[in-house]
């Protein structure tokens, strides 16, 4: 029991699981900036005119410092620890709001995109790693969840306020909640799994308690002997840079190889693969283009925005429920279903509307259908890769092979971005969506023979099924059966 006044574990672990969210939640932010900007300077007379090549741009560079944030992720946190890491993406993410709010050229919008971008390669590793490591596994769930919650959140908040502020007002805005967040990062702790690998065993056990109370130092002390037993070989220092570079190497090889690693690897890519080619990362950067394509131009289509701003948000949170209810694998398997078979009948309806197939043009069935595919995206397509992500990746590779994973993210940012006005182009807005329902189907099929259920189980139990360990419990006694090597 808490002592009268003294925060309880859960709001202990509310107040770390806000930084993260609240970071995570900027990626919304920045995807929904380009409604709030791209219109307003492709006006005749803008401030700093842009045409349809420097829009395009704007909306996808930051996917290429992605890439580089997403490369020093993994050594900043394992060297630097985990708090370090969270202080430096909030910064990061709040010089590039600072950057375009003071621009007075495009050099210095495409400078904010490009910061913005190294954050967001910080966040989206670091976010799911550290709500993982510092909640309990019956809290896990619905706090993962909640990083999703804030990034729809924070895609309504820059859609709406980008429809009638000056693009100026709105990243003041955004830069108002990116200084709270770099507040919550610096007065968080650091994590007990972070601490117990670097020896830190004191520290670990203090952190946790504070976290997660008295009740289970089971888990606690199953974290501190995983760590004895993996780091009983001292680490080999080289004194010249061929040598160090070379032991990289064969560390990173010799890790990818095993089963715990590339089966999470895998999983992980394939998730993230569906939370970008569902149609989300459009409607967060292109939502006039798609609604033009998709319903027509004769509609008002900010009321149409709005209400499906209004539909993932509270979706989102009807995903913090359903979370704690359902098993992750039902979940996924029928929401992201529903999102694939939603692509195509849209694709369908859209085919045959526009090949005078139909009678007459009913306006109200595409949205309707719209609306049921962000149902379906925003309580699973979009919640279920963050959580799944933060629970999948073993103890001793979390930095690398969370890195590893997120790598893809920022090619299908890119791709999705700076090419998806062209794909319309060239194949209209059916041909898009049976292009991206195809690719989510693939990415649902290999995550049915490779993930595992991960609701309500520890880290560690996640981890030995994924190594191909299994433990078989009998009468008071834990017998431990290791299956045999292979997928």
């Amino acid at each position: 029991m808490a002592e009268r006044g003294c925060p309880t574990p859960f709001l202990k672990q509310l107040f770390v699981t806000a930084g993260v969210s609240l970071n995570i939640g900027q990626f919304g932010m920045i995807s929904g900036y380009v409604v709030a900007i791209v219109p307003q300077l492709t006006r005749p007379g803008a401030y700093i005119p842009m045409d349809d090549s420097a829009a395009s741009w704007f909306a996808s560079i930051h996917a290429l410092s992605l890439l580089v944030g997403y490369s020093i992720v993994a050594k900043t946190i394992s060297d630097y620890g985990r708090r370090v890491g969270s202080i430096i993406s909030s910064g990061l993410c709040l010089a590039g709001w600072i950057s375009i709010l003071l621009a007075g050229n495009l050099t210095c919008l495409l400078l904010g995109r490009i910061l913005q971008g190294l954050s967001l390669g910080f966040c989206l590793t670091l976010g799911p790693i550290v709500i993982a490591e510092c909640t309990s596994p019956k809290n896990r769930g619905i706090f993962l969840a909640s990083t999703t919650m804030c990034l729809s959140i924070g895609s309504a908040v820059v859609h709406y306020l980008g429809s009638f502020l000056h693009w100026r007002d709105t990243a003041l805005v955004c830069s108002v909640i990116g200084f709270i967040d770099l507040i919550i990062c610096i007065y968080s702790p650091e994590t007990p799994t972070w601490l117990a690998g670097k020896g830190r065993f004191d520290e670990c056990k203090k952190i946790f308690r504070w976290l997660r109370g008295d009740g289970e130092d089971e888990e606690l002390f199953a974290l501190i002997q995983a760590v004895i037993d993996t780091n009983c070989n001292a680490k080999t220092k080289h004194d010249s840079v061929i040598p160090y570079i070379r032991s990289k190497c064969c560390y990173i090889l010799a890790t990818v190889k095993k089963k715990e690693v590339y089966k999470s690897i895998t999983i992980g890519v394939h998730l993230l693969t569906i939370c970008y080619w569902c149609g989300s990362a459009i409607f967060s950067s292109f939502p006039i283009e798609l609604i033009d394509s998709a319903v027509g131009k004769h509609v008002n289509t900010p009321i149409i925005i709005m209400t499906l701003d209004i539909n993932r948000l509270m979706n989102s949170v009807l995903a913090l429920y359903v979370v704690r209810k359902f098993k992750r694998r039902t979940m996924l398997f029928s929401t992201v279903g529903l999102t694939i078979i939603c692509s195509f009948v849209i694709a369908g309806y859209v085919y045959a509307k526009d090949h005078g197939m139909l009678p007459s043009d009913v306006p109200i069935i595409s949205i309707i259908l719209l609306h049921i595919q962000m149902f379906s995206i925003s309580i699973g397509a979009l919640s279920l890769p963050v959580i799944i992500g933060g629970e999948i990746y073993p103890r001793k590779h979390r930095s690398l092979a969370s890195a590893f994973t997120r790598l893809s993210s920022c090619v299908h940012v890119f791709i999705v971005n700076k090419s998806f006005l062209d794909i319309v182009k060239v194949v209209k807005i059916y041909g898009c969506y049976c292009i991206f329902g195809s690719i989510c189907l693939y990415a649902l099929i290999v995550c049915y023979f490779l993930m595992p259920e991960t609701k309500d189980r520890t880290l560690q139990d996640i981890e030995d099924e994924l190594g191909g360990t299994v433990k078989v419990v009998k009468e008071n006694t834990t017998e431990v059966l290791l299956e045999p090597n292979g997928v």
